[in-house]
């Protein structure tokens, strides 16, 4: 099953920022007020959207991410996600996108999209950009829906998507389609002669970046400006740290790996000295007055994994008995929780007989 992607992105330019990058410059902005500059863009959100006017001119709109096509019976409780994107290859087959690509084309200004990837057993999110305060041109179908009941007007869009470049494969098998020249971005609006889809191929500029993010992003709610901020080393090993073991929730711990960890700029690691390869070193531990005191090589070695238990002590590898396990009479039997807890048992039939026959007396 594929992965859907795209499906957060940073937009924070505004008109001048977007003018300076865009094609041609860009005078009008309608709908402006309905626009809020966000780190953390989901669908059912709205962002700006360059069209082209009969006139020839471009200009901004305010749209929502989430295409709702102008045939749809009501929107209320619409599902944004459903229409986020749409493959440029398949584009022209399918009626819902086929008849936009006449009428419906359009440019989405984003400051960069994020993506995930399974590391280690979690989600961790990168962040796509040109470049800080740069901005990158999507190409997107949007659609009007006009409310029947009151008459107003809801402009939604839709973002093309494509094979991932050579460079993002690692990351994802799809990207959004990026038009990063001033002449596709024309041919793409009709202002240039020649069938638009063509532009639709995988984006590898040289100005194409990324970082690893905070996971708490990965929460449309999480609008802090740190969204997009780069994850330090210490805080991606933190967090792969906090990660449960194969056992889940209340597993052991992992054992630590003895290889030494390298990190890159940092030098070699130096070797141990010789003559102490191979041998347990002396461990520190508390005593229950607070001292501390230094335990032998010998007796830390019965502390690591894998050493012989002594005797009355219980092997990793023996299952532990839960307190609502109770043996009675040589029989395992099933208490309740709250019985476990408070430490008692409910009597078999012959101890009730006999606890009867005690109460009566002789």
């Amino acid at each position: 099953k594929a992965r859907l992607m795209c499906g957060r992105t940073r937009v924070t330019c505004n008109q001048e920022q977007i003018s300076s990058s865009a094609f041609a410059r860009v005078q009008r902005w309608n709908e402006r007020q309905r626009y809020c500059p966000s780190y953390n863009v989901s669908p059912g959100c709205d962002t700006p959207v360059i069209q082209i006017t009969e006139a020839s001119e471009a200009i901004l709109r305010t749209m929502r991410w989430g295409l709702v096509p102008s045939f749809t019976k009501g929107s209320e409780g619409y599902d944004h996600f459903r229409m986020m994107n749409a493959r440029s290859e398949t584009a022209a087959e399918k009626p819902v996108f086929k008849r936009l690509l006449g009428r419906g084309r359009c440019l989405i200004p984003i400051n960069g999209f994020y993506e995930w990837r399974k590391e280690a057993g979690r989600a961790q999110p990168y962040y796509v950009h040109a470049g800080e305060g740069a901005v990158l041109f999507l190409a997107g179908l949007c659609d009007a829906w006009t409310d029947p009941s009151t008459g107003a007007e809801l402009l939604t869009y839709t973002i093309l998507t494509t094979e991932s470049s050579e460079a993002l494969k690692w990351l994802h098998d799809r990207m959004p389609v990026i038009l990063g020249s001033h002449e596709s971005q024309r041919r793409w609006l009709g202002l240039e002669p020649g069938d638009p889809l063509e532009v639709c191929s995988p984006y590898s500029g040289p100005e194409i970046a990324w970082h690893a993010v905070t996971p708490a992003m990965s929460k449309p709610s999480y609008q802090r400006e740190d969204a997009c901020r780069a994850l330090k080393r210490a805080s991606i090993r933190s967090f792969l740290s906090k990660m449960p073991g194969p056992g889940g929730a209340g597993a052991e711990p992992r054992a630590r790996d003895p290889r030494p960890l390298t990190i890159r700029g940092a030098g070699p690691t130096p070797e141990p000295a010789a003559g102490s390869r191979g041998a347990p070193a002396a461990e520190d531990e508390e005593g229950e007055d607070g001292s501390r005191r230094t335990a032998g090589p010998a007796e830390a070695a019965k502390r690591r994994p894998g050493a012989e238990p002594e005797a009355g002590e219980r092997h990793p590898t023996e299952p532990r008995i839960r307190p609502e396990d109770r043996l009675q009479d040589g029989k395992r039997m099933k208490v309740s929780p709250r019985q476990a807890v408070r430490g008692t048992a409910k009597p078999d039939r012959k101890q009730r007989q006999i606890l009867g026959f005690l109460k009566r007396g002789p």
